[in-house]
């Protein structure tokens, strides 16, 4: 094995990378990585508003909801393909903030999860393959 097998390319984890939406054929969204430190400061500071040891009783569960729901437009930093929604910054807030969009567009946030988890990986490869290393 290489050592740029293990190596991800940083700027797309950072900057966004366009990729295809695992779940609706046509749709490309450009996805910043889960590692990031735009998500990671985004996912803190939801965190520190509702402190879990200031939770009670069975709310660490919707404290979670409420961390991964109002990250979304982090991760996500545009799409094409969506004929009635051009996107906007505005537009990928309005759908997590409204409790009945967020609930309708939950399969499009699912994959930008998963794309957010190996966003810079295939780049990484495909650079060193191209200076033949």
């Amino acid at each position: 094995m290489k050592l740029s097998k293990i190596h991800v390319d940083v700027q797309a984890q950072e900057e966004g990378q366009w990729l295809d939406h695992p779940r609706f054929p046509g749709v490309q969204v450009k996805v910043r990585s889960i590692h990031s430190e735009a998500y990671r400061r985004k996912v803190f500071a939801l965190q520190n508003a509702y402190p879990v040891r200031r939770l009670k009783r069975g709310e660490l569960a919707k404290n979670a909801e409420h961390v991964q729901r109002y990250s979304m437009p982090t991760l996500c930093l545009g799409w094409k393909g969506i004929e009635d929604a051009e996107y906007s910054e505005e537009v990928a807030k309005s759908w997590v903030e409204d409790d009945v969009l967020w609930k309708k567009s939950r399969l499009f946030w699912d994959g930008i999860v998963e794309l957010a988890q190996d966003v810079g990986e295939d780049e990484a490869e495909a650079h060193e393959e191209a200076l033949g290393n």
